[in-house]
């Protein structure tokens, strides 16, 4: 019941990133609806959540994030320089 946007966009370092929750692209049941919703919005990267699982998947140009839960323990950690992100899963 919030009044924020499922979905929003934002640019940082020359990376364009779809932020969402991912309930609205059904990410419990796979990630092609996410991916699909975030080329359409033309983005280097999705970062979700939802499921509380870590995911750090590459699709052609496309990576997917969800960096995890971080109440068990698990995030992640986006690094940009030049245009070009990097990222990595962590766990405390």
């Amino acid at each position: 019941f919030s009044t924020e946007p499922l979905n929003d966009t934002a640019e940082l370092g020359g990376v364009r990133f779809l932020i969402t929750h991912g309930h609205d692209q059904n990410v419990k049941f796979g990630v092609a609806r996410l991916a699909q919703t975030a080329r359409e919005k033309h983005c280097d990267a999705a970062l979700f959540g939802h499921t509380h699982l870590q995911c750090l998947e590459e699709k052609e140009d496309l990576t997917l994030l969800n960096p995890g839960s971080i109440r068990s323990g698990k995030y992640a950690v986006i690094l940009i320089k030049d245009g070009k992100a990097e990222y990595r899963l962590k766990r405390r």
